[in-house]
């Protein structure tokens, strides 16, 4: 078995912005990593995922596109009514004290700068671009 951590489109050490919770971007970038991972040398080309809480989202919308390599997920926390069944929503209504703390949080995660040693000297300007462009989460 071979374990990979993948950084969301905007967060950590990965490029681009994040703009939103579950947008088709990164659905899309989770159909790519499985099919790059599938097409190693090293891979079977059966991939499985496993996330808790917005790594269990990815799983559940990843999933339903049916990407020919992927076999199972785990999925931890989430659901596939996040309107009706999320730690932000209640009813279709989104909890009036999530709207402070989960865009605070979110901006302090994107506050952080990217690892040099992962993303070489481009880490200065990758992070500028973040901090300039990343909406609030609202």
């Amino acid at each position: 078995y071979t374990a990979i951590r993948v950084d969301i489109r905007g967060t950590g050490d990965s490029e681009g912005i994040i703009e939103d919770e579950y947008p088709k971007i990164e659905q899309d970038d989770g159909v790519e990593v499985i099919e790059w991972i599938a097409k190693q040398p090293w891979s079977n080309g059966s991939v499985a995922m496993i996330g808790k809480s917005w790594g269990g989202f990815n799983g559940l919308q990843i999933a339903a596109r049916q990407p020919e390599a992927l076999k199972t997920i785990i999925t931890l926390c989430s659901t596939d009514d996040r309107y009706a069944d999320d730690v932000h929503y209640r009813g279709g209504t989104m909890m009036a004290s999530d709207m402070l703390w989960w865009a605070s949080t979110m901006f302090a995660y994107n506050a952080r700068p990217p690892f040099p040693k992962f993303v070489g000297d481009s880490w200065y300007d990758m992070w500028l671009a973040r901090l300039e462009n990343t909406p609030p989460f609202v």
